[in-house]
């Protein structure tokens, strides 16, 4: 397994391709961390999908910041 944390607006946590393939989405917002992330904006979710294409053992870690 490869693990690569993605720095960005989220993730799509209901999208298809992810399943199985994301270890956990994190958000960051004043200083305070908690679970969740959902990308609001899609830019994270894409650049997320992009990474993941390129090997079948990459498993995504998200990192909303806001």
């Amino acid at each position: 397994m490869i693990k690569v944390v993605v720095v960005d607006s989220g993730i799509c946590t209901l999208h298809s391709y992810f399943k199985n393939r994301m270890i956990t989405t994190l958000e960051c917002f004043n200083g305070e961390i908690k679970n969740g992330g959902e990308d609001e904006f899609g830019h994270g979710t894409a650049i997320s999908g992009i990474i993941a294409r390129s090997d079948e053992n990459i498993h995504i870690i998200s990192i909303k910041i806001r």
